[in-house]
């Protein structure tokens, strides 16, 4: 049992070494007590078919200790990005149909603008600039400039190692 435990702390901490991007924050981020000094980018998932994409990341202290979510003990925290439809009042046929913000025919309140979250961040054109710029450093800052805002408080950025 003792065995068993070491390889899966052996595989927890090389999981952690192997795949995280820890980026510096500009400014510290005041969470909780203590204060974040880095983000911790842990998984991308993307599902192209879907239109989906989840980022998975920690906020870290200056010493790199993991600062859980104030409401429980969670260190993982996710961003998603996905392109949705547009909820239109047009489309409206009633109380509730064909969304929960209808309010009769044609008419409606706190109907979802819908997004294209995904779409922005993966149908870009290759510019003149993005020559002979890696594809996975590319993409990585498409990713990281369209969650920071979600993430950070205003103003706030990070360097991409």
């Amino acid at each position: 049992m003792k065995s068993l435990f070491f390889a899966l702390v052996m595989v927890v901490c090389f999981f952690n070494v192997s795949y995280g991007q820890v980026l510096t924050l500009n400014s510290p981020e005041t969470l909780a007590v203590p204060t974040a000094a880095k983000l911790d980018l842990r998984n991308v998932t993307i599902d192209i078919g879907n239109k989906v994409m989840i980022v998975t990341y920690r906020f870290l202290t200056s010493a790199d200790a993991v600062i859980p979510t104030s409401d429980s003990f969670t260190i993982n925290r996710t961003w998603t990005c996905r392109d949705k439809p547009t909820q239109l009042a047009a489309d409206c046929t009633g109380v509730g149909v064909p969304y929960g913000g209808c309010t009769g025919v044609g008419t409606g309140t706190g109907l979802d603008p819908g997004s294209t979250c995904f779409t922005d961040t993966f149908a870009f054109v290759i510019r003149t600039q993005d020559v002979g710029v890696q594809i996975g450093k590319g993409l990585r800052a498409l990713i990281w400039n369209k969650m920071k805002g979600d993430v950070l408080s205003a103003g706030n950025n990070a360097t991409l190692p």
